[in-house]
């Protein structure tokens, strides 16, 4: 609660002031479950069955793809579960141990657009509705275990007031409850103006 009532305290205001060595409040996340990364993989637009088409040839399966990771796509045309990626599909060590070990997890994990969806929502927490990411690059080290907590902690690195608006790049490290880091990196967000 603490991290939201941070976010929280400028309500709907402007974040008009920032300064290098400034800190964003630390932000936990979890204890990570196979409900939390579920609800997370059904939160993306791409999941909405008949919101994503494929076009052309996938070369997945070149690339050394497991057959038992792929979609099925003709049994799709009677059950969209099929291939949709969570149920069936490329996303499904995501929430299923089974296919999680198959590909050299321990466990249920979240990665990739878990963590950046992580990422930009503290970013965009701290700058407000004001603010704006011009744009983020993060490192990815290690995944979210089901099990884990994250923590998520960012620093104003640098300030640049030469444009119209005044652009913050904050550095962001992301770490679990053992203090491994699982991504890192620096963003850009641009603040508002009085």
């Amino acid at each position: 609660m603490d991290y939201y009532k941070a976010c929280l305290d400028l309500g709907h205001e402007k974040r008009l002031f920032a300064k290098v060595g400034d800190r964003l409040p630390t932000r936990p996340i979890g204890p990570h479950t196979i409900a939390t990364f579920t609800t997370e993989w059904r939160a993306y637009l791409m999941t909405v069955w008949g919101a994503m088409r494929e076009y052309g040839v996938s070369s997945t399966h070149d690339a050394g793809w497991l057959p038992e990771m792929s979609r099925d796509k003709e049994g799709a045309k009677v059950d969209p579960t099929n291939a949709d990626g969570l149920y069936k599909g490329p996303s499904r060590g995501h929430v299923q141990t089974r296919y999680a070990q198959l590909i050299g997890m321990p466990r249920e994990y979240g990665y990739g657009a878990s963590m950046g969806a992580w990422i930009l929502d503290y970013l965009t927490n701290w700058c407000g509705e004001w603010g704006f990411v011009r744009h983020s690059n993060m490192q990815y080290r290690s995944p979210a275990l089901s099990g884990d907590v994250t923590w998520l902690d960012g620093e104003v690195t640098a300030l640049d007031h030469t444009g119209p608006s005044p652009v913050a790049t904050v550095r962001v490290v992301m770490t679990n409850q053992d203090g491994a880091v699982m991504a890192q990196g620096s963003a850009e967000l641009e603040l508002p103006t009085p």
